[in-house]
């Protein structure tokens, strides 16, 4: 498989070199990389040499369609940027791995994402969604072993994105919702609560499906440097990662045990390039996205109501004290 690459530097934490390095470890051949000028392209190119890949720079995705003939883009740009490369993929009959969240303008077009992932699926290609953490579940239900669908009542999760602020829900929130579809599927969200701190916010709501209904907190916290803290559990049974930074591996510990595991973002390029290639519905796909993005701005849209309430109830404090 020929496969181009946008984003491909590490710039802000970009993971764009990561899944350029795992597709060529899985045997596709990384002909391109794709950068808003032609500077930053050379310079991701020169990058990616230390892997062995030997990628042509563009700046250009039209000509890099036409001059490279990729079989796969990979989507690892800011998300404001998503949805036309994705758009542009699908047109030219390109299969998509795109970093999460799909599409992202202040806020998701459910409608639009369903337009473009029925236009993908009338032409036979994958689009598949890059949030990996449902890919460390079988790792977990070793460790910490996994209850039945019906007797799940609870989920934590705590992440440590790069932003502060509103912006958090769409950088982190993607994992929450993809682990919490992964093993109980498809459901509503009920009860929504948001407290929102000093680089911190707490996201808590009821997961409803026909199984059940699972209370689910979220704990987000700015952490710009690595190792940054995640963990995770069902009823109560937490799951927290450790890293050894000299040679990135990872490995869960709960209770005392300690399990380690394949790279979660290896894994997801590997089940990508599976799909590609068998014609098979990839673990993070359209029902998946379609899901998990319609959770996403829920809990996005809930923003302004908290934050409304925060300020009446701050209004309310300084009228007393005024008093």
């Amino acid at each position: 498989m020929r496969i181009a690459v946008i984003g491909a530097g590490r710039r802000n934490n970009g993971i764009g070199a990561y899944i350029a390095r795992f597709a060529k470890a899985d045997g596709a051949d990384v002909v391109a990389v794709l950068a808003q000028d032609i500077e930053t392209a050379h310079r991701d190119a020169e990058s990616l040499q230390q892997w062995g890949v030997a990628a042509v720079p563009y700046a250009d995705l039209g000509l890099l369609i036409r001059r490279e003939n990729p079989d796969a883009l990979v989507i690892a740009s800011p998300a404001i940027t998503h949805a036309g490369y994705l758009g542009a993929a699908i047109d030219a009959g390109v299969h998509v791995l795109c970093e999460k969240p799909l599409i992202w303008d202040d806020g998701c077009d459910c409608s639009r994402i369903a337009k473009l992932l029925a236009a993908a699926r009338e032409r036979g290609l994958t689009v598949a969604m890059n949030s990996q953490w449902p890919f460390v579940l079988p790792a977990y239900e070793r460790l910490c072993g996994l209850p039945q669908r019906a007797d799940i009542r609870s989920f934590r999760i705590e992440l440590s994105p790069l932003v502060s602020g509103r912006d958090m829900i769409p950088d982190s929130m993607p994992h929450a919702l993809s682990m919490l579809f992964s093993t109980l599927g498809a459901g509503c969200l009920e009860d929504i609560r948001l407290f929102s701190g000093h680089d911190c916010l707490t996201a808590g709501f009821d997961y409803v499906t026909d199984a059940g209904s699972c209370r689910v907190e979220a704990l987000l916290t700015k952490a710009p440097c690595q190792p940054r803290p995640f963990a995770f559990g069902f009823n109560g049974k937490l799951a927290r990662r450790e890293i050894d930074m000299a040679v990135y591996r990872i490995a869960f510990v709960c209770d005392g045990r300690r399990i380690e595991v394949d790279d979660p973002l290896q894994q997801s390029v590997n089940d990508f390039l599976h799909a590609c290639r068998s014609a098979q519905q990839p673990r993070i796909g359209s029902e998946h996205i379609l899901e998990t993005m319609r959770m996403l701005q829920q809990v996005y849209a809930f923003w302004p109501q908290q934050r409304l309430h925060e300020q009446e109830a701050e209004g309310g404090k300084t009228s007393q004290q005024g008093t």
